[in-house]
């Protein structure tokens, strides 16, 4: 399990996920590379590289339960708008284990 808190910590893992899971160039993704059009994942592909950062996280992100989250997950299309949800889902679940 890893803990992320900032910005540039998710962004490279984001970054990572991208290269090792999905084969993309490290040179072809940029924060605002889209990510149907410009490095070809569609929406199962998002899925799965939530799934990739929830595994490195160890902890669920993106829930049913909330559902303003998932709706925003489902429109992220750059890694940078990306890596800036789960960097807020993040420092609200950290503000939550802080609290208990």
């Amino acid at each position: 399990m890893t803990k992320f808190n900032t910005y540039e910590e998710i962004y490279e893992i984001v970054e990572e996920s991208l290269v090792n899971v999905f084969e993309k160039d490290r040179g072809s993704i940029f924060p605002d590379s889209d990510f149907k059009e410009d490095l070809n994942l569609d929406s199962l592909d998002k899925v799965n590289l939530l799934i990739e950062l929830e595994d490195i996280y160890g902890k669920e992100l993106v829930t049913d339960e909330n559902e303003e989250d998932e709706q925003r997950f489902y429109t992220v299309k750059t890694p940078h708008e990306l890596t800036s949800l789960v960097l807020e889902i993040v420092n609200k679940l950290n503000k939550g284990e802080n609290s208990e």
